[in-house]
C-alpha cells in the first residue's frame, strides 16, 4: 500500500484500507470486521463500497471510513480515533493513527461497550417431572421396584434465522441467559421440595456469549463444577454437535444426598458458509434421583428399588440480550426463536 505522508491518497490505498464487501478473511481492514467479515469476526452492517481502480476519493469517502472506524471502536468501548473529518474543498491530510485504530478494532472484534435492553421469546415454558413407584420390598420384585434411578432432561433451543446472523449476535456483544426452576405439581412430598431445591441450586446460566459465559445463576447445594470459559464460539470445536458440561451440582446432605444435576449445552454445528458454530444454541438440564435400600424392611432385605413419589413443574425459558445499536446501524442479527429442545 503505498498510503503514507506527502503522498497522493490512491484508490488502492482507499480499497486496501476498506477492504472487501463480501465474506472475508483479511486482517485489519474495516470490513472484516464492519461487514460480513468471516468466523469471530463481522458485525455485519452495511460494509463501506470500494471505489474503481483509477478512480479519485472524494472528502466524502474519507468522512465516512473515518466515521466507521469510530463506530466499530465506540462499540467495542473505547472514545474512536480522533482524528477530525475532512470537510469538502479541504485537503485530505495524512492520518498517521489511522492503521493502528484499524488494527486496533480488529484485535478487539469481540469487545463490546453495552448491550440493548432484553426481552425473553416464547415467555416462560413449562414441562412436568413426575414419577409414583412405591414399595421397594415387593415379592416378587418387577421392573419399577428394580429401578435404582430416575433421570429425565429438560432443554431449551434458541434458533437464529441463519448462521450468518449467530455470528453476527454474538460477534457484537449479544448474549443469551438461560433460567430453570421447578413448583409444585400437586405433590408436596420431601422428594417433590428436594427436586426443586436442586433446579434452584443449579438456577441457569448467566449472560452467555461468544467466549464465555457467568456461570450458574443459582446458589446453595454441593457445586461440583461451574465453567465459564464456553460460549458460542468455543462450543467442543472438534465436535461442535456434542454437548458440553457447565455446571454439575448434587445435595449437601441427607437422605437425598446421592441426588444430582448437570447444565449442559451445545449448537447444531457448521451451518453456513463463513465459518460459523452453528445457527442455534441448546441448553440442557438433567435431574438424577437416585434411591437407597428397602431399609431392610419387607421380604427382600436391603433390595434396591426406588420407593418415592414426586411432582414437579419445571420452568424454562431464555432471555435475549441483544447487542447495543448506538454505535452499530442496524440490526443485522434479525429475529431469535425459543421453542423445546429435541435430543
Amino acid at each position: 500500500m503505498t498510503y503514507a505522508q506527502y503522498g497522493l491518497v490512491q484508490a488502492s490505498d482507499y480499497n486496501t484500507l476498506v477492504g472487501n464487501t463480501g465474506p472475508t478473511t483479511a486482517p485489519n481492514q474495516i470490513n472484516t470486521i464492519w461487514g460480513i467479515g468471516t468466523g469471530a469476526c463481522g458485525y455485519g452492517q452495511s460494509p463501506l463500497s470500494q471505489i474503481s481502480p483509477n478512480g479519485v476519493v472524494y472528502a466524502s469517502q474519507w468522512s465516512t471510513l473515518i466515521s466507521t472506524v469510530n463506530s466499530i471502536l465506540q462499540h467495542q468501548g473505547s472514545s474512536g480515533t480522533g482524528i477530525t473529518l475532512p470537510t469538502f474543498g479541504n485537503t485530505i491530510s495524512y492520518l498517521g493513527t489511522l492503521q493502528s485504530a484499524i488494527t486496533t478494532g480488529y484485535n478487539n472484534a469481540l469487545n463490546f461497550s453495552g448491550h440493548g435492553g432484553s426481552f425473553v421469546p416464547g415467555g416462560t415454558i413449562t414441562t412436568n417431572f413426575s414419577a409414583s413407584i412405591s414399595n421397594a420390598g415387593s415379592n416378587p420384585p418387577n421392573s419399577q421396584t428394580n429401578q435404582t434411578s430416575i433421570t429425565r432432561s429438560f432443554g431449551l433451543t434458541a434458533t437464529f434465522s441463519s448462521a450468518d446472523q449467530a455470528r453476527y449476535f454474538f460477534n457484537a456483544g449479544g448474549q443469551l441467559t438461560y433460567s430453570i426452576s421447578g413448583s409444585q405439581a400437586s405433590s408436596t412430598t420431601s422428594r417433590t421440595n428436594e427436586i426443586i431445591a436442586m433446579l434452584g441450586y443449579m438456577g441457569g446460566i448467566g449472560t452467555f456469549g461468544a467466549n464465555t459465559n457467568a456461570g450458574r445463576t443459582g446458589s446453595g447445594g454441593q457445586l461440583g463444577s461451574n465453567y465459564t470459559t464456553y460460549g458460542y464460539w468455543t462450543a467442543n470445536p472438534t465436535m461442535p454437535t456434542s454437548n458440553v458440561t457447565l455446571v454439575t451440582m448434587s445435595q449437601n446432605s441427607g437422605a437425598y444426598s446421592s441426588d444430582t444435576g448437570y447444565i449442559q449445552y451445545k449448537t447444531n454445528g457448521y451451518a453456513g458458509g463463513n465459518a460459523d458454530n452453528g445457527s442455534s444454541v441448546t441448553f440442557w438440564t438433567t435431574i438424577t434421583t437416585n434411591s437407597g435400600t428397602d431399609g431392610g424392611s419387607g421380604p427382600y432385605p436391603g433390595h434396591y428399588g426406588f420407593n418415592d413419589s414426586f411432582g414437579v413443574t419445571v420452568n424454562q425459558s431464555i432471555t435475549v440480550i441483544p447487542p447495543e445499536l448506538t454505535n452499530l446501524s442496524s440490526n443485522s442479527w434479525g429475529a431469535i426463536s425459543v421453542t423445546v429442545a429435541s435430543s
